[in-house]
């Protein structure tokens, strides 16, 4: 999986393009779990209260994270298998 490769797509249809909204919206569990794993994420529930996380995709929020994408995917990905 490689960070430039926007083409990647992981099983569950999660790539780096993928709007974060639509992402919560799919997997609703997930902001709460990536809040959880990392405090830098606490400032999602701001970003959704003032409408920037409409704007937002994943490769944002690793950048919000400051983490790699593909940790965040992988981390995602990780907890999404265990429903």
């Amino acid at each position: 999986m490689k960070s430039q490769d926007n083409i990647f797509e992981s099983k569950s249809g999660i790539r780096l393009d993928t709007p974060a909204k639509d992402l919560f919206e799919r997997f609703s569990y997930l902001k709460e779990y990536i809040i959880s794993v990392n405090p830098r994420f606490n400032q999602l529930q701001h970003l959704a209260a003032n409408g920037d996380l409409a704007k937002m995709n994943v490769s944002d929020l690793a950048e919000l994270g400051q983490m790699p994408a593909e940790s965040l995917i992988y981390m995602m990905e990780s907890r999404i298998s265990e429903e």
